[in-house]
């Protein structure tokens, strides 16, 4: 069986993913597994890309119905940081998304994530 997970996020320098209900940072992801999208940091031998067998479709559209409305609101806190971060001029380019966000919602964020893959 290969380990769901998700990468924090794709700059070089912000290294990190989340499995098994669990944030690692400073760690490259497993050497395969199950994830959403593509990452400069998967470097193993087996991946499997959800979005390939979505063909391209967006987390959104493929979210199951149960967990739209869930999905909407974490979309929108989503929305509010970006513009917080703009506002207070943090760059998202010279800064690690999991670093800005605070730690519940990036929990929330990552398992739903994982949910709507499931």
């Amino acid at each position: 069986m290969l380990v769901l997970f998700q990468v924090l996020d794709v700059k070089s320098e912000c290294v990190g993913y989340y499995a098994n209900s669990a944030i690692t940072t400073n760690e490259l992801p497993p050497v395969s597994g199950e994830t959403w999208d593509n990452s400069p940091h998967l470097t193993g031998d087996y991946y499997e890309l959800a979005r390939l067998y979505a063909s391209g479709a967006t987390l959104t559209d493929v979210c199951p119905a149960e967990l739209k409305d869930t999905w909407e609101t974490i979309k929108k806190t989503l929305r509010g940081c970006v513009k917080a971060f703009k506002t207070s001029h943090v760059s998202l380019d010279e800064n690690c998304f999991y670093d800005l966000v605070p730690q519940y919602f990036l929990y929330e964020y990552l398992q739903t994530k994982n949910m709507i893959y499931v």
